[in-house]
């Protein structure tokens, strides 16, 4: 892995740059915004593609920068610390309140922070439900007894352990904190390793009208 730094914040707290996973160059480069807090903290993929920051901000919420589209030359991209760390994929379906389920990650993707948490929003009412993962994207649509869309491929892994299965609550949402350390895979469990992306996604039941079940969009986090 290599990095290097390409702008700094008027006070030097934040530092702006370009992460190659891989020690390489085109889609596996990252942009990223280094923090002492935070350490390097890259940002969301752009369409699946790689990035370079070229400058950050004065005050260090803003980083501006390239998206290294192969054809067509490179595309402009201004990213906010509002943003997150987190990339949204896979457009979900709507479920009974005729909203489209949503998927949140917050926390951090340093991998030895080991913060990170995932919220469920708009769901129905009263829904049971659990959050999956897969270090490989998918969309799967139609799904057997569901009206939903399967945003993850490859190797699937449900938080399905005590504690794990949720209700939506009133409120129509719930969330989970997440072990780095142990995510499920259908042969056990796997831990997060640096320059690793990990795709996470939602299921929950529904009633629309009939007994069914539906999915969240999904995201993508690549962890440091």
């Amino acid at each position: 892995m290599s990095s290097y730094a390409s702008s700094v914040s008027a006070d030097g707290s934040v530092i702006a740059g370009t992460l190659y996973p891989n020690n390489g160059t085109g889609t596996t480069a990252r942009a990223f915004r280094l923090t002492s807090s935070t350490g390097i903290v890259p940002l969301p993929s752009f369409h699946g593609l790689g990035s370079r920051a070229d400058g950050v901000s004065a005050d260090g919420s803003v980083v501006v920068g390239q998206v290294e589209y192969e054809a067509g030359g490179p595309v402009a991209f201004r990213w906010t610390s509002a943003d997150g760390f987190s990339q949204p994929y896979c457009n979900a379906e709507a479920n009974s309140t005729s909203c489209f389920g949503r998927l949140n990650a917050s926390g951090s993707p340093l991998v030895g922070a080991n913060s990170l948490a995932l919220s469920a929003t708009k769901l129905p009412a009263n829904a049971f439900g659990f959050f999956l993962t897969s270090r490989d994207q998918g969309s799967t649509f139609p799904v057997n007894n569901s009206q939903g869309r399967l945003c993850l491929g490859g190797f699937i892994g449900r938080y399905v352990g005590p504690g794990q299965i949720k209700n939506s609550g009133a409120a129509g949402t719930f969330s989970l904190a997440i072990d780095l350390t142990s995510m499920p895979q259908p042969f056990g469990s796997a831990a997060v390793q640096p320059g690793e992306t990990w795709n996470f996604q939602a299921w929950h039941r529904d009633a629309n009208p009939a007994l069914t079940s539906n999915f969240t969009d999904a995201v993508s986090v690549m962890f440091q």
